[in-house]
């Protein structure tokens, strides 16, 4: 495994206070289950591969907890659709087949704005009023401040990995600037560093 493997391992990780033990790596991607980097930007997952069985996992939770992945899979969703939404992740590369199913390719791309009562709108709630002033780290590059619109802040949750609760807004401008700003950092130094190099 490489640097960043385990980089983005860790960062899955969240610590007793909420932080990420470390922050998502720049520039990863996955790498095959042969170890060969993404070959043509694209690679279908086979049985037997790692990225398989994520997606066979996933497609069990999805009928399983359907509220949890609202608005992003369902139980319609293709193979290739949820490897999709795990290549989002960087558990899986980019499907070769998307978009062969279009009927249910389309769960991947609906938006949803979080509303009062909902665990995402909560979150958005937390991060804009406690959050950021208790760790700013958590939102470094995201150029948020607490005057930021609800929606910037769900853009920013959506794509920091909170996904079962907070779907893409359906603000396109959120969106977009959020996704110009994702946070990442190659650790070169601090605990971080030494836990990457420790596991490796």
């Amino acid at each position: 495994s490489t640097f960043k493997d385990f980089q983005n391992f860790f960062h899955h990780q969240i610590e007793n206070d909420g932080s990420r033990r470390c922050p998502r790596p720049c520039d990863y991607r996955p790498q095959l289950q042969d170890g060969g980097a993404r070959k043509g930007h694209c690679h279908t997952a086979k049985p037997g591969e790692e990225c398989y069985n994520h997606v066979i996992y996933t497609q069990r939770q999805v009928a399983k907890y359907k509220d949890l992945y609202s608005g992003i899979l369902n139980a319609n969703s293709s193979f290739e659709d949820v490897q999709h939404f795990l290549s989002h992740e960087n558990q899986c590369p980019e499907p070769c087949d998307l978009g062969s199913n279009k009927s249910n390719s389309s769960a991947i791309t609906t938006c949803h704005t979080a509303r009062p009562g909902e665990s995402c709108f909560s979150d958005i709630l937390f991060a804009k009023n406690t959050l950021i002033e208790q760790d700013a780290s958590w939102f470094r590059g995201s150029g948020l401040t607490q005057n930021s619109s609800n929606d910037d802040f769900q853009a920013v949750l959506h794509n920091q990995g909170h996904v079962g609760q907070c779907p893409k807004p359906c603000d396109r401008a959120a969106e977009s600037l959020a996704e110009l700003n994702l946070v990442c950092e190659t650790a070169h130094y601090g605990e971080c560093y030494d836990s990457v190099i420790h596991a490796a």
